[in-house]
């Protein structure tokens, strides 16, 4: 890694010293080096910062908003997927449970004296509430 840091360091001063040397032949002679060309390259130059600084982040906007409504999508296909397992969930628990709460047996006996008179108790309950609502009006 250093001698790519190093190797990086020695062109750009080699680079920097050529542009300079240049400059200087520029300004002693009064000859301007690659006139003809440099609207050219100054256009070309001009085109590739205008990418960089609006078509590049336009395009990155766009497909942005795209992996967004993408995104959207599928978080809402998954939750209806996992809704959908839980709801499966829910009734194969609830099929358990039917099943393993019927009775066996019915029934075939008498009901139980306790029974009879809680029934009995609840008719007369009912009677006395029906027999005040009837004088009430």
């Amino acid at each position: 890694m250093v001698l790519f840091f190093t190797v990086t360091l020695g062109i750009s001063i080699v680079g920097m010293s050529a542009l300079l040397a240049l400059k200087h032949f520029e300004m002693t002679t009064g000859r301007v080096v690659l006139g003809e060309a440099r609207p050219g390259i100054g256009a070309f130059f001009h085109r590739g910062l205008v990418w960089v600084e609006r078509d590049l982040p336009t395009g990155l906007s766009v497909i942005a908003g795209k992996a967004v409504v993408l995104g959207k999508k599928v978080l809402h296909h998954a939750v209806a997927r996992s809704i959908l397992a839980l709801e499966r969930g829910l009734e194969w628990g609830l099929g358990l449970l039917r099943h393993t709460t019927t009775p066996t047996q019915q029934g075939t006996g008498e009901v139980s004296a306790f029974l009879r008179e809680v029934a009995e108790h609840k008719k007369k309950l009912l009677k006395r509430s029906s027999s005040r609502t009837s004088r009430e009006k």
